[in-house]
């Protein structure tokens, strides 16, 4: 299977952009020994966009991603945040 994902180059002046498949879900749970990331396909392709949108060179180390239940994840899901460090 070949996926092909077009990644804007990233603007300071806007910010960081995210871009949702239509019907996408995601749900991030803990247990008492890891955290599971559930998603669909769609939940599963918008991660890996925003994913590689974030590895450009031009944001900067420390710069972080958050989601949580009131922009993108089901009801119920631990805050989730993915922050870029450097090489």
């Amino acid at each position: 299977m070949v996926i092909l994902v077009t990644i804007p180059d990233y603007e300071p002046q806007k910010g960081f952009e995210f871009d949702w498949k239509d019907g996408f879900e995601i749900k991030v749970e803990d247990s008492p020994r890891y955290i599971e990331l559930k998603a669909n396909k769609e939940g599963l392709i918008s991660l890996a966009q925003q994913f590689l949108l974030l590895e450009q060179d031009s944001f900067p180390d420390g710069y972080h991603l958050h989601y949580d239940s009131s922009n993108c994840l089901e009801d119920g899901s631990k805050e989730l945040v993915v922050c870029k460090t450097g090489n």
